[in-house]
């Protein structure tokens, strides 16, 4: 399994034997880098159960990363997502759990600083999520003044 990340084969080793996973640790108090280690591991133990077809595995992980999310206010990194779309399938309940969770408490702000290194799978999966949870203008809230969408004439002038 040359992609397996070390401490995660080596806590799915422990898994085997020991039948759990560790017990979390974070709590609101932990710092961002502990956060992000602990959801690293979770990921990595999910991609071990993914690979390895372990259905249990990944149940076990995806709680354990859902408990440690809500412990603490952190999103897992960048480098995570890609991770995470790149191993899994189209279609797969981790990743739909990452897209619940990051336009359940993603800011615009703070996405807009981060999405261009996004995967666009993810990107297009986040837009729609987004889209069904709010809900669409009607025509008649879309602006009367059609003039509005027209761009004004002097600054094409000051352009050129």
């Amino acid at each position: 399994m040359p992609e397996a990340k070390v401490e995660a084969f080596r806590q799915y080793c422990k898994w085997i034997y020991s039948g759990a996973i560790p017990a979390s640790r974070i709590s609101h108090e932990s710092n961002d880098e502990d956060k992000v280690d602990e959801q690293d591991l979770l990921v990595g133990l999910y991609l071990s159960g993914d690979s390895l077809d372990d259905i249990q595995l990944r149940n076990l992980a995806t709680q354990g990363f859902r408990k440690s999310l809500e412990a603490g206010n952190s999103l897992p990194s960048t480098p995570t997502y890609v991770d995470i779309w790149s191993s899994t399938p189209s279609g797969s309940l981790f990743r739909k759990q990452i897209v619940d969770i990051i336009v359940a408490r993603q800011t615009c702000g703070t996405l807009a600083k981060t999405i261009a290194k996004y995967p666009p799978e993810l990107v297009l999966e986040i837009a729609l999520a987004a889209m069904r949870k709010v809900p669409l203008l009607d025509w008649e809230e879309v602006p009367a003044d059609k003039n509005e969408y027209l761009e004004p004439e002097e600054s094409r002038d000051n352009a050129t």
